[in-house]
């Protein structure tokens, strides 16, 4: 009997509070682990539109600088034009054409990929008195992002052929 009464004196966990502790852990652990989960994938998605708002700007930013440097331009249509230089020389084709995989636009640069993700909206116009063209862009990554920019550049000597 001297072991019976020491048995129920001893301080412990039963079973049960073990089992309701364990649960509650393994609640927390797994709470803990949708958070970091839901954290990354925004900052993926996060990462992923700026890397698509950096991929339109730079791309504005070129066509807009080889409108700037060009001596005359062509407008072949409302997505596609062309720069050259004093004499006459080809300096970029700037078009849409589709993807080499069937799906999708891609804006080009001398017929190779000016960005890597699909471009949704090319639009390029001149205004009235053929002094400023107005570049609009608009891509699409994978995800589904969309981002949209629009710039205006001036041609040096002012001529613009149609």
């Amino acid at each position: 009997m001297s072991n019976l009464s020491r048995r129920r004196g001893q301080r412990g966990f039963t079973l049960l509070e073990l089992m309701v502790a364990s649960m509650i852990s393994l609640i927390v652990v797994i709470s803990l682990g949708q958070l970091i989960l839901v954290s990354q994938k925004a900052w993926l998605w996060g990462s992923d539109k700026v890397e698509l708002q950096q991929n339109v700007a730079e791309a504005i930013e070129w066509m807009s600088r080889s409108v700037r440097s060009a001596h005359s331009l062509a407008l072949v249509g409302s997505n596609d034009f062309t720069t050259y230089d004093a004499d006459g020389n080809l300096i970029h084709r700037y078009n849409l054409e589709t993807a080499s995989m069937g799906v999708g636009l891609r804006l080009k640069e001398d017929y190779t990929d000016l960005v890597a993700q699909e471009c949704v909206n090319f639009l390029v116009t001149a205004n009235a008195d053929t002094t400023n063209l107005t570049i609009s862009l608009e891509l699409q990554d994978d995800a589904g992002n969309r981002v949209a920019a629009m710039s205006s550049a001036t041609l040096r000597n002012r001529t613009l052929e149609f």
